[in-house]
């Protein structure tokens, strides 16, 4: 996806509480390198003018689907009617996409990532109040999906947490390919929050066959986790 939202230069931003997280990057042929990270006030994003800015959704549908069908065209003319009986709200309410983790002879695995289409206009109307027109939206799951493409060099599976001022996302990747993710509307200041993250992390642990050998932590609160995952990881070996 990176490839995809990327000409040159692109903008990430992560809206904090407080201040707006920025990530600069820039491509090179088949080279993706972050260029800087800082943060910035709402009141200073004219500074990101004439940049292409992408942003993305916290709160998103993850599940796994199995298709017969095997070509990409075809799988997504029937991607609507697959995944409808499966949405926790109605089809016209729903933004859709899909991740191919798996091509065999039985047909196609994929990962299915849908939102509100409200969530989707209440994301936008959020930015837009603040100056910024993102041009591409993303999912946050995908987004982590994306990252450990280009820059985790790894065959087993692999758990992210990314740690927001209000918001965690816990998301299983192989190989670049987004599984399964779960996120729960949490402050890193709340007295239950590692335990909450814990739990969040052990649920979706025990829900895939494949168990995440290694985690990795991203955001600024995130070390305060550690210690806790690497105990978890542990009890499910024994």
């Amino acid at each position: 996806m990176l490839k995809e939202l990327l000409t040159t230069n692109a903008i990430g931003l992560e809206s904090g509480i407080k201040e707006i997280k920025v990530a600069k990057v820039s491509i090179n042929g088949e080279t993706v390198s972050v260029d800087d990270l800082f943060n910035v006030s709402s009141d200073n994003l004219n500074l990101l003018e004439n940049e292409l800015i992408a942003t993305s959704l916290n709160d998103v549908w993850v599940r796994p689907l199995k298709m017969v069908l095997q070509k990409e065209k075809e799988i997504d003319q029937a991607l609507e009617f697959e995944t409808e009986p499966h949405l926790p709200f109605p089809l016209s309410e729903a933004i859709i996409d899909r991740v191919i983790v798996e091509k065999n002879s039985e047909g196609s695995k994929l990962t299915l990532l849908a939102a509100r289409t409200s969530q989707g206009k209440k994301h936008l109307a959020k930015w837009n109040s603040l100056g910024v027109d993102p041009e591409k939206v993303t999912a946050t799951p995908e987004a982590l999906a994306a990252f450990c493409r280009r820059f985790v060099k790894s065959k087993a599976a692999l758990a992210v947490i990314h740690v927001g001022d209000s918001y965690t996302t816990c998301a299983l990747i192989k190989e670049g390919k987004l599984l399964a993710s779960k996120g729960l509307s949490v402050t890193p200041s709340s007295d239950l929050f590692e335990n909450q993250v814990l739990r969040l992390y052990l649920s979706l642990s025990k829900q895939r066959r494949e168990r995440p050998e290694h985690v990795l932590f991203t955001g600024n609160h995130a070390p305060l986790l550690a210690e806790k995952i690497e105990t978890a990881k542990l009890s499910l070996k024994t």
